[in-house]
């Protein structure tokens, strides 16, 4: 396993690498070379980024009884989330039957 410290400068030193390598070298194939080590540096920063998103923030009070504190029993939403429950008791609406109609074809 990589150290963490090291791990997080591998991007950095791909792109940097990158750039060393496309002003030193004067042939195609090493120009080529440091612009995919460049390349590489950003998407591999740029998954890392969207990886470690922003997690929403549920407030304090989701779900719960503003005088007491209290969670708030059968509210409607998952406790855990604070999203709306998933088991209402129905079927969706793109799962439900359409009551049988008389064909009007002859």
């Amino acid at each position: 396993m990589i150290p963490q410290p090291i791990y997080e400068l591998l991007p950095y030193l791909y792109m940097l690498a990158g750039l060393i390598t496309l002003f030193a070298l004067d042939n195609i194939p090493g120009k080529l070379c440091g612009v995919i080590l460049i390349i590489a540096g950003v998407i591999v920063q740029q998954v890392r980024a969207r990886a470690r998103g922003k997690k929403p923030v549920r407030p304090k009070s989701a779900g719960r009884d503003p005088s007491s504190g209290r969670p708030v029993a059968n509210s409607g939403r998952d406790p855990r989330s604070g999203r709306p429950a998933a088991n209402t008791g129905r079927e969706p609406a793109s799962r439900r039957s359409l009551p049988d109609r008389p064909s009007k074809r002859p």
